[in-house]
């Protein structure tokens, strides 16, 4: 292994299975967690987009009548 590629270090006792279990299972925590920041993010954008959408269509049907 070259430590030059490395972008993160995490220091540990990595020879140890359950040191190893450990890190690994904080980051897909950490993952998890981002993907589902992401999806209530996704759903308040598509929640913003809809009251536009409405605000829009009832403008250009005031303005037509």
């Amino acid at each position: 292994c070259d430590p030059e590629e490395l972008d993160y270090i995490i220091p540990g006792n990595d020879d140890a299975i359950r040191a190893v279990k450990l890190i690994v299972s904080k980051m897909a925590d950490a993952v998890i967690e981002a993907n589902q920041g992401e999806e209530s993010l996704t759903a308040a954008d598509a929640n913003a987009d809809a009251e536009v959408e409405a605000t829009d269509v009832e403008e250009v049907a005031a303005d037509a009548e």
